[in-house]
């Protein structure tokens, strides 16, 4: 089996599928991240889309070595950058709690 490490990918755009990001990016900032989210996105984030060799938790190794290889200025600015250009998204998926008129979008 290849390692996750050298599956091979052209590109790495958070912002290809919009919705994954979103879902990621709330779990993520709840610091509730599960195996199908993080995989569910890094398959719509990259591209070529790793093959289904791969199993999630493989593209949750490669992801944690990814993002441990960003500085965390590197690693804000992408996040940064695509929360802006996902915006309405990120909202949609966005856990609110209370009154979202109040604390939210609305």
């Amino acid at each position: 089996m290849t390692s996750p490490f050298d599956f091979p990918f052209a590109v790495f755009d958070p912002s290809n599928n919009c919705t994954t990001f979103g879902l990621w990016r709330d779990e993520a900032l709840a610091k509730k991240e599960t195996t199908v989210t993080i995989a569910n996105f890094l398959r719509t984030a990259i591209s070529p889309e790793p093959s289904s060799d791969f199993s999630n938790g493989e593209l949750v190794v490669w992801w944690e070595h990814f993002m441990q290889s960003m500085s965390d200025e590197q690693n804000d600015k992408l996040i940064r950058q695509t929360t802006l250009i996902c915006i309405k998204e990120v909202c949609d998926t966005m856990s609110w709690e209370g009154n979202s008129d109040i604390s939210g979008v609305g």
